[in-house]
């Protein structure tokens, strides 16, 4: 709703010939509407209310309009205020929470070169295992004439310790990448539930400023409303001050014939 209506529906019929005659329908002064506000549209309706001529002294009426742009312009500053208050906020919330998730990384990146360490060393102990268990079964079959039996025993356990191993480093290496796939989802819930909080954030925002929005606009009917009244109650008026003019004009024209 614009606030640039014109001000010729202000206008008085017959106020031109009583402006000479009668000094108490001009309008006083406007000193109230020169104080700049922090929103356009109230710069308007008090730029358009400073241009308005024939108030005859409604001095009340004028504070009412100026007490309600005041009470309009604090509720647009703490506004805007609480406003830039939510957002510096979000964006340090949002700025701890990615400080959050690079040391998180770092401990994993710092996690995976340590489980990969032990991998390696693990491997090394196992090759070395491997090449002990290689030298023992060639010197196993040199003396399998001798001890055929008891060396058959020996290559079975060490194979089965082998076996053993093996299926130890393969269940760790399972429970590692099972971890590393926890900790992921554990990261996306956090970005999704963090996504749906701005959202809601946001929608909260809007609505605040849906409601001032509103009140806005019903304050600014019930003020065109006051200024229909008072252009009624000032023609009515005028039209008595010249019926009483012209009846006394009359009355004189009378009394001269």
């Amino acid at each position: 709703m614009s606030l640039q209506f014109a001000s010729r529906n202000f206008a008085t019929p017959g106020s031109d010939r009583l402006s000479g005659g009668i000094s108490g329908l001009q309008t006083p002064s406007t000193s109230n509407f020169a104080t700049q506000s922090s929103h356009p549209r109230l710069d308007d309706l008090r730029t358009h209310f400073s241009q308005q001529q024939g108030y005859g002294g409604k001095s009340q009426l004028k504070n009412n309009i100026e007490r309600m742009i005041q009470e309009l312009d604090q509720r647009l500053r703490i506004t805007e205020e609480k406003q830039r208050d939510e957002e510096r906020r979000i964006a340090k919330d949002l700025k701890d929470i990615g400080n959050r998730i690079v040391q998180e990384n770092e401990q994993r990146k710092k996690l995976v070169d340590s489980t990969q360490k032990e991998i390696k060393k693990m491997r090394d102990g196992i090759e070395v295992d491997i090449r002990s268990i290689a030298s023992k079964r060639e010197r196993m079959s040199k003396e399998r004439d001798l001890i055929e039996n008891r060396g058959r025993e020996r290559a079975f356990r060490l194979k089965t310790e082998l076996d053993k191993l093996h299926s130890q480093i393969e269940n760790e290496r399972a429970q590692r990448s099972n971890q590393g796939q926890k900790m992921m989802q554990e990261y996306a819930k956090i970005i999704s539930e963090l996504k749906n909080q701005l959202i809601i954030e946001k929608k909260d925002r809007e609505k605040v400023q849906k409601e001032i929005e509103r009140e806005f606009e019903q304050r600014w009917i019930h003020l065109k409303e006051l200024l229909i009244k008072e252009k009624h109650i000032r023609e009515e008026e005028e039209q008595k001050i010249l019926a009483l003019l012209e009846s006394t004009f009359e009355s004189v024209e009378t009394q001269m014939e």
